[in-house]
C-alpha cells in the first residue's frame, strides 16, 4: 500500500480502473485541479478507497514528467490558464516512455 508505481493503462482491468475513476470524478463534479484518487481492484472490479481534491502526496512530478512528459503542476495550471492544451490530452496515456516506480 506505502507504494507509487506508474504503470501502462493499455489493458483492459488498466482501462476499467481509468473509466472507474473518471465516472467518479464526475459524480464528484471534480472538472478542474487536481485530484488524489486510491481505487483498489478486486474480484467485483475496481472500488473507491478515497478521493480528493489534492496532489498526490508522494514527489511524483519528476516520475510523470520522464514517463508521459507532463507532470500534475504543468496540468492543474493548463487546466485552468490554458484550456486548449489541456483537452488536447487523451483519456489513456498513449504510451510511457518509461516505467518508474
Amino acid at each position: 500500500y506505502q507504494c507509487t508505481e506508474l504503470i501502462p493503462a493499455d489493458g483492459e482491468i488498466e482501462k476499467e480502473v481509468c473509466d472507474y475513476c473518471i465516472n467518479v470524478l464526475k459524480a464528484q463534479e471534480l472538472k478542474w485541479g487536481p485530484t488524489h484518487t486510491e481505487i483498489k481492484y478486486t474480484s467485483n472490479g475496481p472500488r473507491l478507497i478515497e478521493i480528493n481534491a489534492r496532489w498526490h502526496a508522494q514527489h511524483f512530478p519528476p516520475i510523470t514528467k520522464a514517463c508521459l512528459g507532463n507532470d500534475a503542476v504543468t496540468l492543474t495550471l493548463d487546466s485552468y490558464f490554458n484550456q486548449g492544451n489541456f483537452h488536447e490530452l487523451p483519456i489513456y496515456p498513449e504510451k510511457l516512455n518509461g516505467y518508474g516506480p
